[in-house]
């Protein structure tokens, strides 16, 4: 992942267009409620709040009801995705997003 692999791609228009994208590209309040709803009986299950890797930085995941004390980390190839779309609100505590390839996490093994 090179500096300049934002000119190379489709995510700064994507970011830019984000406004305009529905369903099935952008999570509907369907979707949203069954991930809050599997969040909420984690935690009733293991006693303590999820520790959640978001793969991408979409804003409908980032910013739905998480448990009190969710740890959220996001991950996203793109910088114009991460600049023009991860919350600075209504996320849990702490949530941060990162630059990163999916299947090579810029994080320590077991870490997440």
């Amino acid at each position: 992942m090179g500096p300049d692999d934002d000119a190379r791609d489709h995510w700064p228009r994507h970011a830019r267009a984000w406004a305009r994208i529905g369903p099935p590209l952008r999570p509907v309040a369907d979707d949203v409620a069954r991930v809050a709803a599997e969040a909420a009986a984690w935690t009733a299950a293991h006693g303590r709040a999820p520790r959640v890797l978001l793969l991408g930085v979409t804003p409908e995941l980032a910013t739905l009801p998480w448990p009190a004390g969710t740890e959220l980390v996001a991950i996203d190839r793109s910088a114009a995705m991460i600049g023009a779309l991860f919350p600075t609100t209504g996320v849990p505590a702490g949530a941060r997003a990162a630059r990163g390839e999916w299947l090579a996490l810029p994080r320590a093994d077991r870490s997440v």
